[in-house]
C-alpha cells in the first residue's frame, strides 16, 4: 500500500482508502462506494472537495486536518459520517448534511473555527460534540425532526445567534449550549426545547403556530 501510486487508492468493494494526489480540487470519482478511515487526513493541499453520488459512509477523521478544506458537497446517497470526519477543517465555512444521512458520529465538526453557517437535514439525532468549538458558528437551520441533542454539541460557540429545532426534540446534552451567550432559539411554544431553554435562560422565538389559535397561518409569522 506505501508503494501505491494512483491518485485514487481504491481496494475491495470500491473503498477509497488513500489520495494520493496533490489537486487543490478532488472530486471523488463516481463508482467509490465508501471514504476509508484517514483517507486525506491532513492534506494541507485540498481546498474544494465533491464527493460523488454514491458514496454511502465516510469513515473516522477521513479529511480531519485539512487546514486549507473550504468547500465540501456532500451527496445524497451519504448515510454514515464517522467520528472527528472534518475534525480540525478550520477553513470550511458552509456544511448541509444530507437527508440521507442516517448516522452522525462525534465530534465531527470539532474545532471547525471558520465554519458560519450549517443546514442540518437528516433525521440522525446531533451526537456529542457535533461543533464543539466551532466560535464563529452564527446559524444551524434543523429541517428534521431529531430527538436528542449530545453533551457538548454546540460548546464554546460563542458567535452563535441562531438555531432553529422542531417538536420532537426531547433530550438536551450536558454543557450542550454552555458558552453560546448570543443565542436565541426558534422552536414550537410549550415544546421539550421551549422549556429547557427557558430553564438555561436562553433566548427563544415561538415558531409553527405562534398565536395559540390552532392552525399555522400568515398570523402566526407577524406573531
Amino acid at each position: 500500500l506505501s508503494n501505491a501510486t494512483s491518485e485514487f487508492l481504491t481496494l475491495g468493494d470500491k473503498i477509497l482508502i488513500k489520495y494520493n494526489g496533490s489537486k487543490a480540487e478532488v472530486v471523488v470519482p463516481s463508482g467509490v462506494k465508501q471514504i476509508a478511515a484517514g483517507a486525506f487526513h491532513s492534506n494541507t493541499t485540498l481546498k474544494t472537495l465533491v464527493i460523488s453520488n454514491g458514496v454511502s459512509s465516510i469513515g473516522t477523521r477521513s479529511f480531519a486536518n485539512c487546514s486549507n478544506l473550504k468547500d465540501v458537497t456532500l451527496p445524497e446517497s451519504l448515510a454514515v459520517i464517522g467520528n472527528e470526519a472534518f475534525a480540525n477543517c478550520t477553513s470550511i465555512s458552509y456544511i448541509s448534511i444530507p437527508k440521507s444521512t442516517k448516522v452522525v458520529g462525534e465530534s465531527v465538526f470539532y474545532k471547525c473555527t471558520g465554519l458560519k453557517n450549517v443546514v442540518y437535514k437528516s433525521s440522525a439525532d446531533m451526537p456529542a460534540g457535533m461543533f464543539y468549538g466551532c466560535t464563529n458558528l452564527r446559524t444551524v437551520a434543523i429541517l428534521n425532526n431529531i430527538k436528542s441533542i449530545g453533551d457538548y454539541a454546540f460548546y464554546h460557540c460563542t458567535a452563535l445567534t441562531d438555531v432553529c429545532m422542531g417538536a420532537a426534540l426531547n433530550s438536551v446534552g450536558s454543557s450542550a449550549f454552555t458558552g453560546c451567550s448570543k443565542l436565541t432559539v426558534s422552536c414550537p411554544d410549550s415544546s421539550y426545547i421551549s422549556k429547557y431553554c427557558f430553564s438555561k435562560s436562553i433566548k427563544t422565538i415561538s415558531c409553527g403556530d405562534a398565536n395559540a389559535d390552532g392552525k399555522i397561518s400568515i398570523q402566526d409569522a407577524t406573531f
